[in-house]
């Protein structure tokens, strides 16, 4: 027979957002028979008998960082019968591990994008498949641990009047994103211009040696291939002039190049070489 009304019991702390129901449809929300459980009530103008979905678009819990967080179940009442598959998403940065599984069991992913949209299969960390309404269990975030990989780029371009450096530092990130980079180039270069993308704050603090170091505060953790510009100009106070070759800390530099141009009539020549 049609079915024009339906109840589910929910987590108390579900803050329902949009509710999709067939044709028209009207929704409520009230106190359940339990602890920490809302009752949903969908009414449907038109009964229904065949296949049909419901979709409830909303928040769980508070809009806070957290690391562990009870897998919601939602209860269908006066149903002959349910199952329950849950799929987790999560930021690139974490792994998500379950914990104490009760009357459910992982499963899996490929077995989910039947009805999982294609933008939402790329964060799908994790499915849970239940073959009853009643199950419990966990789950655990788990920060992952960039891989990063950088090669540098050292362009000097010699001018009638000027020295003219530009760095480039080309990064590969992969796994988990990073919002910090430290570099580390000669005192004379403390005044350099810095670009690069989502860049927060850059300070440059006396590293010894005659060094310093630049550290780039980024607004958020980027991942893939990330560029950081630099950029130079000095006045011409003599016959030679040492590239600046940075040293990337904390990171496996792949490879280093350097390169030499003249802009004017003059020839540039290499007069000596350090390993």
């Amino acid at each position: 027979s049609p079915r024009y009304q339906l109840q589910f019991d929910v987590p108390a702390e579900l803050e329902i957002r949009e509710l999709v129901a067939p044709g028209a449809f009207q929704w409520s929300l009230g106190k359940g028979d339990v602890e920490n459980v809302q009752q949903l009530n969908v009414f449907l103008a038109s009964g229904q008998s065949d296949s049909f979905s419901i979709i409830l678009r909303g928040m769980l819990g508070k809009r806070e960082r957290v690391m562990t967080a009870e897998l919601p179940t939602i209860t269908l009442r006066d149903a002959d019968r349910q199952q329950t598959a849950i799929v987790v998403q999560t930021d690139p940065s974490f792994d998500v591990r379950p914990t104490s599984l009760q009357g459910c069991q992982t499963e899996l992913l490929q077995r989910t994008f039947g009805w999982l949209a294609t933008d939402q299969r790329e964060l799908a960390r994790l499915a849970i498949h239940a073959a009853d309404p009643e199950f419990s269990g966990s789950i655990q975030l788990i920060k992952r641990t960039p891989q990063v990989r950088c090669q540098t780029v050292s362009n000097l371009r010699v001018t009638p009047r000027a020295f003219e450096d530009t760095i480039l530092l080309d990064f590969d990130i992969q796994d988990a994103g990073i919002r910090e980079i430290t570099f580390l180039l000669p005192a004379d270069l403390s005044d350099a211009r810095v670009r690069a993308k989502l860049l927060r704050d850059k300070t440059v603090e006396d590293a010894g040696d005659n060094q310093v170091r630049f550290r780039l505060e980024l607004q958020d953790e980027v991942m893939g291939q990330f560029r950081v510009l630099i950029e130079n100009d000095r006045l011409i106070t003599g016959d030679k002039r040492s590239v600046p070759i940075p040293r990337v800390e904390n990171v496996a530099t792949r490879r280093r190049f350097v390169a030499l141009e003249s802009a004017g009539r003059d020839e540039v020549v290499v007069a000596e070489t350090n390993e």
